[in-house]
């Protein structure tokens, strides 16, 4: 059997009394735990499913939409440390010049995705820090909604 040397704590599944030290675990254990989480490559997460046994593969719930009004000329932005699943950035449909999203570093001269006025972007992220954006027009709006 193995031995579990890193704390895993697992929320979704009550066990008591606590375990306590090192937890060893046999290989039919670990291949049952494979097949109850997903791994997204960075974070073990826990397959969900309804009533009736099937598996949930929609978007995850909706946690918050804010707008973001550029109040200069290339206004940033940088989300917050907060767990997301998915994210989806609009530009408002009144804007006269370019949102510029990026993932993983700030906006710069080649590594942004640009929206015009009204278009939209969604993507797959598990942290809502590694979204940047600039807003290259002052006052004009972007909106962030995201999923955990």
């Amino acid at each position: 059997m193995r031995e579990v040397t890193t704390p895993w704590p697992i929320t979704e599944i009550m066990v008591t009394p606590e375990p306590s030290g090192r937890l060893r675990i046999s290989d039919d254990i670990q291949q049952t735990l494979s097949s109850l989480f997903g791994y997204d490559g960075e974070s073990r997460r826990p397959l969900r499913c309804g009533r009736t046994g099937t598996q949930f593969v929609a978007s995850a719930p909706l946690a918050n939409i804010s707008k973001k009004p550029g109040i200069g000329a290339n206004w940033t932005w940088n989300g917050g440390n907060i767990e997301t699943s998915e994210v989806m950035i609009l530009a408002d449909s009144t804007n006269t010049g370019a949102v510029q999203v990026s993932i993983d570093a700030a906006v710069g001269a080649t590594n942004f995705w640009p929206l015009n006025a009204g278009e939209s972007l969604t993507f797959s992220v598990n942290n809502l820090s590694r979204v940047h954006i600039n807003i290259v027009v002052a006052a004009e709006i972007a909106y962030v909604a995201y999923t955990r």
